[in-house]
């Protein structure tokens, strides 16, 4: 008699099945605007860390000063449910595929202005896309140039601090997002921007901040910052690490030592051929004295 082959039989194993598991929604809005002739614009929301079909998909349009109303709501593969006198010309798509869903405007009309937002609701609270603004200006589009600047050396001697200036330069329209990545991953604060620079109405530039403890910044740190702009089919990224500007300043120095010892060079060559010009020009006076004076 076995005790433990007895206990064998009567014992029942429960398979758990485990879901797969994801984290909490996170709502992408990859274009800060969107300008169109009017026709049928279509304004995309992506969706990371879970699978649209969970979820009741809403949109909200925000006109400028006001509130922002709700436009409709549905599920994947479901008809919309409409808010309160919203007209049926704003329709949703869905790609499943992509994980993504979208707000196409049909017959666009000038009250159609305005920043749109896509929402899903979980635990109890909506979550938000960034919002895209939808406009009808017709002027030329323009890519941003973007540069990264690295943190002056006496900030970080005399503050302990390092703060990155991101600079975006002569973009069209207006609305521009920037965001950072420390070592790849993305900081939670909102980023610090100056107020938008007007270049004339045809093109603004502007400037975005991420300042970190002087130790971070020297421990080797990858900072990033990425801008997104209608114009640009995936967002420009600017990077650089500590070692790397170290690296930049010390050539850079080297490069100036030569070139002042370059400069000192001429400098003293110019000198003894003006000393010897000089010499020669009154060796040749003296001669010339010399020559009158003896009746030469």
């Amino acid at each position: 008699y076995s005790i433990a082959g007895d206990l064998f039989k009567h014992v029942t194993v429960i398979l758990f099945v485990l879901p797969e598991i994801y984290g909490d929604p996170v709502l992408r809005q990859p274009y800060p605007s969107k300008t169109s002739s009017g026709k049928n614009p279509e304004i995309e929301c992506l969706m990371e860390n879970e699978k649209l079909d969970h979820f009741v998909m809403s949109w909200y349009k925000q006109s400028e000063g006001q509130g922002p109303i709700f436009l409709f709501s549905h599920r994947f593969g479901k008809k919309p449910s409409y808010g309160k006198d919203v007209s049926e010309r704003f329709v949703p798509e869905t790609n499943a595929d992509a994980n993504s869903f979208s707000l196409r405007i049909g017959n666009f009309e000038k009250g159609d202005v305005g920043l749109y937002y896509c929402a899903v609701w979980f635990s109890n609270t909506y979550i938000f896309g960034e919002g895209t603004e939808y406009s009808d200006k017709l002027s030329a589009l323009r890519r941003p140039a973007v540069q990264l600047l690295a943190p002056a050396p006496h900030e970080i001697t005399t503050r302990g601090s390092a703060t990155l200036i991101c600079i975006a330069i002569g973009f069209y329209p207006k609305v521009i997002r920037m965001s950072w990545f420390v070592n790849g991953t993305q900081t939670a604060a909102s980023p610090e921007m100056d107020a938008l620079i007007d270049n004339g109405g045809r093109t603004f530039s502007t400037s975005g901040f991420l300042t970190l403890r002087a130790g971070e910044w020297q421990r080797g740190l990858e900072v990033t910052c990425q801008v997104n702009h209608e114009t640009l089919q995936v967002p420009l990224r600017r990077s650089m690490k500590h070692t790397e500007v170290a690296k930049a300043r010390v050539k850079g120095n080297v490069l100036y030592f030569l070139f002042g010892v370059f400069c000192l060079f001429v400098f003293c060559f110019f000198f003894v051929c003006l000393r010897w010009r000089q010499t020669v020009t009154m060796s040749n006076s003296i001669m010339h004295v010399n020559y009158v004076k003896w009746g030469g």
